[in-house]
């Protein structure tokens, strides 16, 4: 019901019921409605523009295993927009929504790899990880892939492939 009072889909939009029902669900740990409070926060819509409560609301359902927000997390955490700039865990949650097959976090989880921020610069695992998005069809992701196969040699090469081949039966896109 929230989703639909905030977007206006068969009913006239109503920020102020949107909020109350996102927070009803969300006392509930529903994470996907702590997940629009946290945006709904982060740009002042339909509430007081708070950097402090979307953080706590992305927080939690980051941790309930809201995807999308652990993507955000990192982003955060990578740009240091909203929080202090901290690369180990901006791979920290990339990683989270990576092995559960989020493309965007696999993209800049592999990212991190190709520049040694925030964990060990590896260019295998950098090849690996943005191989999926790429495979996808993202073209950020085909560019820094097509990248990293000029970085690698021929054996690092073979074994990328191999290991892209691995993530991909373990870590592969598993949401529409």
């Amino acid at each position: 019901m929230a989703s639909l009072y905030y977007q206006g889909h068969g009913v006239k939009r109503d920020l102020a019921t949107a909020v109350k029902y996102f927070n009803e669900a969300a006392a509930k740990n529903h994470p996907a409605s702590l997940a629009n409070l946290a945006l709904m926060y982060s740009s002042g819509d339909g509430v007081e523009k708070s950097t402090e409560k979307s953080l706590q609301y992305r927080n939690k359902a980051a941790n309930l295993g809201d995807l999308q927000s652990q993507f955000l997390l990192g982003q955060a955490y990578r740009k240091g927009s909203e929080v202090a700039q901290d690369y180990k865990l901006a791979a920290t949650w990339y990683k989270k929504a990576a092995v559960a097959g989020h493309l965007s976090s696999q993209n800049e989880y592999g990212l991190l790899f190709a520049q040694g921020f925030g964990v060990e610069l590896d260019y295998v695992q950098a090849f690996a990880w943005v191989s999926m998005p790429a495979k996808a069809g993202d073209p950020q992701s085909i560019k820094n892939r097509d990248q990293l196969l000029q970085i690698l040699d021929a054996a690092q090469k073979s074994k990328a492939i191999k290991l892209a081949a691995a993530y991909e039966k373990q870590y592969g896109q598993r949401l529409p």
